[in-house]
């Protein structure tokens, strides 16, 4: 993956990401990978950023603004910089 430093480059999943088993558990997702055996813990932002990425590659500015979106908070309320 490469360094986010502007706006146009992007997000993507690589194959091995669009297997992923998800399960929701109070507010935390466990994910289950399973390329390499692994399991992963996500917050809700990342469990959302990770399922817009599934529909295809976004810049970031996109996934950001999907995310605000998706989490119902004002446009510009997330900051890029944890992109």
């Amino acid at each position: 993956m490469t360094c986010f430093a502007t706006r146009t480059e992007t997000f993507s999943l690589s194959h091995a990401g669009n297997s992923l088993r998800w399960q929701e558990w109070d507010d935390v997702y466990i994910v289950f990978q399973p390329s390499s055996a692994e399991t992963h813990v996500f917050n809700e932002t990342t469990a959302l950023i990770l399922k817009c990425l599934e529909q295809g590659s976004r810049s970031i500015e996109a996934v950001k603004d999907w995310t605000e979106a998706a989490l119902e908070v004002g446009r510009g309320d997330l900051a890029e910089e944890d992109f």
